[in-house]
């Protein structure tokens, strides 16, 4: 049985030859790997290009730039293994990661299966896992932004019918494209089976899409706005007790506090404040739950913003003192 190995790519030349040598190590060896040049501008092809002359099971496609869920979808369309294994150019599999993860599939008869993965910054050594384990209401946990993501996309084995079933990725969201894909699966009732076993490993490092606050807030108020497309409020009500927007607005609202925390600069968190507030959003936590906020008290939105404007702060004198102690020592 054959998997197919999607890996888009967009100027991840420097990144892509360890992607890529972490399928060959596969100890499953009936794989193809679709590699997917997203009109990169860099060395990606003449990098690929060596992996293609030297195994035949390496496949190149070039096209003009399309996002992620562009490069994704040309991959699914060009498969022709059973089941899809999505793996981002800056990524890595563990050695035996497609071989048990199939068994697997195949013995629960899985659409789609997940497992763990670790992150890791400099090089494999240096990782740190973040554990997800099994969960109950997939979609609550894909829909709310203050629970981890659960499913990298190369945490999971798709059956390739799904796609043929629900769909590809949406083109037109440029981030949480994954995200939103995953949900309306969620809500069709699909079963996410959870394999207890780390089998991939996400790179931490500044090229992260993640790290492209502005983007990644933009697109998330696109997901919640298709989202209600999908679903309408009796769902959420019934569900979770809040309607739809009260959900979004707890959400966006929670990442904005969590920018605060973060300590990024004024003039960024005040065009994603600026983005928000056009966009309709009201500033609230009430749908947020209390270990969340880890305070069952009245004013709970005022409490959790000093709270997060104090570890704004706080990082700004950690930041102030270390710029400072480089030039005291100058004056010892």
């Amino acid at each position: 049985m054959k998997v197919s190995v999607i890996v888009p790519s967009y100027n991840y030349g420097h990144f892509i030859s360890e992607t890529l040598n972490s399928v060959l190590r596969q100890t499953y060896k009936e794989w193809e790997c679709i590699i997917v040049d997203d009109g990169s501008t860099d060395n990606t092809r003449e990098v690929v290009q060596k992996y293609v002359k030297r195994d035949h099971r390496y496949k190149y496609i070039y096209q003009k730039n399309k996002g992620l869920a562009g490069a994704r979808n040309t991959g699914i369309l060009n498969t022709s293994g059973e089941y899809v294994q999505l793996l981002d150019a800056d990524d890595l599999l563990h050695p035996e990661k497609i071989r048990l993860q199939l068994n697997f599939c195949l013995t629960q008869k899985s659409l789609i299966s997940y497992c763990e993965t670790a992150q890791f910054s400099d090089n494999i050594s240096n990782q740190w896992l973040s554990y997800v384990g099994p969960v109950s209401d997939m979609f609550y946990q894909l829909y709310n932004l203050w629970v981890s993501y659960p499913v990298p996309v190369h945490s999971l084995l798709i059956k390739r019918v799904t796609f043929e079933r629900y769909g590809l990725f949406d083109e037109s969201l440029k981030a949480h494209e994954d995200r939103f894909f995953f949900s309306k699966l969620a809500i069709a009732g699909i079963k996410f089976d959870y394999f207890p076993f780390v089998g991939a490993y996400r790179r931490r490092h500044k090229e992260n899409m993640t790290k492209k606050i502005d983007h990644i807030t933009k697109y998330g108020l696109e997901y919640y706005r298709k989202m209600r497309n999908e679903v309408n409020d009796a769902f959420f009500v019934d569900r979770y007790g809040f309607t739809q927007r009260q959900l979004m607005n707890a959400n966006m609202t929670y990442i904005y506090l969590s920018y605060v925390a973060s300590g990024i600069k004024r003039g960024k968190l005040s065009m994603i404040k600026n983005t928000l507030s056009k966009n309709g959003m009201q500033f609230t936590i009430e749908a947020i739950p209390d270990y969340i906020i880890s305070k069952n008290i009245p004013c709970r939105y005022l409490y959790y913003l000093l709270k997060c404007y104090c570890k704004r702060y706080i990082i700004f004198l950690e930041r102030n003192l270390r710029n400072l102690f480089p030039v005291l020592n100058k004056n010892n």
